[in-house]
């Protein structure tokens, strides 16, 4: 199989021909499920604040995915590549949900953050350039 690419004169262009380029896909993705494997069983081990090591845990997911979404794009028909991409995608989702999630949490959770916005008695100011045309932001009462 071989992915095609139009040049200027209307000829083709072949940059992925033969099974090498598969192949060393399919070992990138073994060799990065056992780094994330390694490194979620570490976390696992020392599972010691939950309500901050659920989201790392699902962001350290995000590796093993790409590189099983990038191994079976080589390797499967455009269609179930699209199958395939649509999961990926979602993942990616889910790891920003925890991201943000994860920094809340760091900050002290959501009611802390609230009430540290809500006892704030200046006006937050916007950033350059924004700060010349646009107010400040006003919070707290």
């Amino acid at each position: 199989r071989s992915c095609r690419t139009m040049l200027e004169g209307g000829e083709e262009d072949e940059f992925i021909v033969g099974a090498w380029p598969i192949g060393l896909a399919w070992l990138a993705f073994v060799l990065i499920s056992v780094s994330t494997a390694w490194n979620v069983y570490r976390h696992l081990l020392c599972y010691s604040r939950p309500d901050l090591q659920q989201h790392v845990l699902r962001i350290l997911l995000v590796a093993p995915i790409y590189a099983m979404s990038a191994a079976l794009g080589l390797s499967i028909s455009e269609s179930g590549a699209f199958l395939v991409r649509s999961v990926r995608d979602i993942w990616e989702a889910v790891v920003i949900y925890s991201f943000l999630n994860l920094i809340i949490e760091y900050m002290g959770g959501e009611h802390h953050c609230l009430q540290s916005i809500s006892q704030r008695e200046e006006d937050v100011p916007h950033l350059f350039p924004f700060n010349y045309c646009l107010k400040p932001i006003p919070v707290g009462k």
